[in-house]
């Protein structure tokens, strides 16, 4: 590969990591081992019941910046294609889910649908699979849909801003489903919200009973 510049290279990795296509110029280390007893796990304020992430996903110490545990093992996970690092993801989860009883007790599981859908795969579906046949709670696919296309959230940094860009953009396939169910709404990542606010919303327009969402990771957005 010829020589690129830092500034070159730096804005080709992350159109490539934007393509789900970066880890074909990572070299992995060894994968670190996280429990649940490891990781801080933040309670979350939105349109929902209640919800958690498993963490943060970046901390800052003095000027520098740096991802935590649960953040490297979401970036190997989601770009670097590492299937190690998604099993561990969904076994915290899966973990934290069966600690406590109210998420337990979810009638099924729906996940946010990709944003960007020539990924060679969906890492929400893969971590979903998993977590429902270790939990036992169904994962209902399908239930919620993109009605238009939409910019990625992760690169708009202006919060409402992000709430516009998603505005009107999911709806159910169906509507029934969701009457008078606990919904446990699972995504990878928790930024301003805006997202799983607005599914929320739509959840409560077909009557669910209850809200909980859990996220792996939190940025430093709220």
């Amino acid at each position: 590969m010829p020589q690129l510049n830092k500034v070159v290279w730096g804005r080709t990795k992350r159109f490539l990591d934007s393509l789900g296509f970066g880890f074909l110029f990572e070299s992995k280390q060894k994968i670190e081992k996280v429990t649940l007893t490891d990781l801080n796990v933040i309670p979350l304020k939105g349109s929902f019941d209640f919800g958690y992430a498993l963490g943060q996903y970046s901390e800052t110490v003095g000027t520098h910046s740096d991802k935590t545990p649960v953040g490297r093992l979401l970036y190997r996970f989601k770009y670097q294609f590492d299937q190690e690092a998604g099993v561990i993801l969904a076994d915290l989860a899966t973990e934290l889910i069966n600690s406590r009883n109210l998420l337990n007790s979810s009638d099924f599981i729906v996940t946010v649908p990709p944003s960007f859908t020539s990924r060679p795969f969906d890492p929400i579906s893969f971590l979903a699979e998993r977590i429902s046949w270790a939990t036992g709670i169904h994962w209902e696919k399908g239930v919620i849909k993109r009605t238009r296309i939409t910019g990625q959230q992760k690169r708009i940094f202006d919060r409402d801003i992000k709430k516009e860009n998603v505005e009107s953009t999911f709806g159910l396939n169906d509507p029934w489903l969701i009457e008078d169910k606990r919904i446990l709404l699972f995504d990878d990542l928790y930024a301003s919200g805006s997202t799983l606010n607005q599914i929320c919303q739509i959840l409560r327009r077909a009557k669910a009973d209850k809200i909980f969402v859990l996220v792996l990771a939190k940025t430093g957005y709220v």
